[in-house]
């Protein structure tokens, strides 16, 4: 089987299935093949090493996220709690006060009823988190007797 003869930048070829036949090879230019492939791996390694940071990050704002809404909880039953204390020393009647625990805020306020009942509410922040906790009391005497202790939205 004799080769064809072939243009410039081809070689002839013996191939089982096609037959003889010319491939272009670059000769002028060698490396370009390894340099692009080279390329796009590392396009695609960057592109997935990007993609793992960003779910770290979102993760990572989560977490305080979760974070922040305990601390915010923590902190209004703790207002109430506060409240409550002041109900106890002093009797039933309105008044409101703010605490700041590490940095954080929560404000109470005191709504008393005619016949010694009441509500607590309280409002805590914590970073960007709000959370809040409504307290009815059913009465102050002899003791404080509550009736609900419930989070409650906006």
């Amino acid at each position: 089987m004799a080769l064809p003869r072939c243009g410039r930048n081809h070689r002839p070829a013996l191939s089982p299935l096609a037959g003889t036949r010319c491939l272009w090879y670059n000769t002028g230019r060698p490396g370009y093949l390894t340099l692009t492939s080279v390329l796009i791996g590392g396009a695609a390694i960057a592109l997935a090493t990007i993609g793992l940071m960003l779910t770290a990050i979102q993760a990572g704002r989560n977490t305080l996220t979760l974070e922040q809404s305990a601390q915010a909880r923590a902190l209004a039953n703790t207002c109430v709690e506060q409240a409550l204390g002041q109900v106890r020393a002093s009797g039933i009647n309105n008044h409101s006060d703010q605490t700041t625990l590490g940095g954080s805020t929560c404000t109470y306020l005191v709504i008393a009823g005619s016949d010694g009942s009441g509500v607590v509410a309280a409002t805590s922040t914590v970073g960007s988190i709000v959370r809040k906790v409504r307290v009815i009391i059913a009465t102050t005497s002899p003791r404080i007797t509550l009736t609900s202790w419930q989070e409650v939205g906006e």
